[in-house]
């Protein structure tokens, strides 16, 4: 009985650990999405600006 209730806490802890990888990740796309979209403009600014 204790080694069955080992097993399963430990598979819901690298559930758990997964899914905290997982929401990290998500988090980390999302902050790298909204730096992508600060910069973007900024680089059209700067090619309108450049004589030609």
């Amino acid at each position: 009985m204790m080694a069955i209730t080992r097993e399963i806490s430990e598979t819901d802890l690298s559930l758990i650990h997964l899914g905290l990888l997982a929401s990290s990740l998500s988090v980390r796309t999302d902050v790298a999405q909204m730096s992508i979209i600060q910069i973007k403009p900024q680089r059209e600014v700067m090619q309108q600006n450049q004589p030609i």
